[in-house]
């Protein structure tokens, strides 16, 4: 709470998550998920600015290339359809095995020394967790809309979720200390 900067990246972190569950509300998974590719490509920009880090051509060029690459993607593709609920029988293999990816990155991870590598392992940990609380944002916002607030609130998927989301913040943190964010 000292840091300003820090809570104000808390409060982005936050304001984030709802932005997510709103979109994931009335958009499929496929459509909005390829969005949060951006979050990278920003967060350069807005740390250039705010820090005053000036960036070089070749990550401008970069970050030109990742919008670039997601709009053709999205475009091309025309993501649609897709189900609100994930059938019961899918999610035992999903977790299992996005979490055993999960805990195999962070322990190659943090076998690493700081550097590349470790921040690479520990970055992709995160992102899977990432994806999985997306899935289970999606799955609960759709038990929200059919079941009401207890429903919502008596759903694995809404704590599931929060773990997920939690712990690829606390990765992302530790990847982001472990080596460079631009490589």
């Amino acid at each position: 709470m000292r840091n300003p900067a820090w809570f104000g990246g808390i409060l982005g972190v936050v304001f984030s998550a709802l932005f997510q569950a709103l979109a994931l509300t009335t958009g499929s998974l496929a459509a909005v998920q390829p969005i949060f590719i951006l979050e990278l490509p920003l967060a350069l920009v807005i740390g250039s600015a705010v820090f005053r880090v000036r960036v070089s051509r070749k990550v401008w060029l970069s970050v030109g290339l990742i919008f670039a690459g997601l709009a053709i993607s999205l475009f091309s593709a025309a993501p649609s359809g897709g189900r609100d609920q994930v059938p019961g029988v899918w999610w035992a293999p999903t977790l299992a095995i996005l979490c055993g990816a999960g805990v195999a990155l962070v322990l190659t991870g943090l076998r690493r020394p700081h550097g590349l590598a470790r921040a690479a392992a520990l970055a992709a940990a995160a992102a899977i967790g990432n994806a999985l609380a997306a899935a289970l944002v999606k799955s609960a916002m759709a038990i929200l809309s059919e079941e009401g607030a207890a429903g919502f609130f008596l759903a694995w998927q809404t704590y599931r979720f929060t773990l997920a989301g939690s712990l690829s913040i606390f990765l992302l943190g530790y990847a982001m200390q472990a080596g460079p964010l631009i490589a």
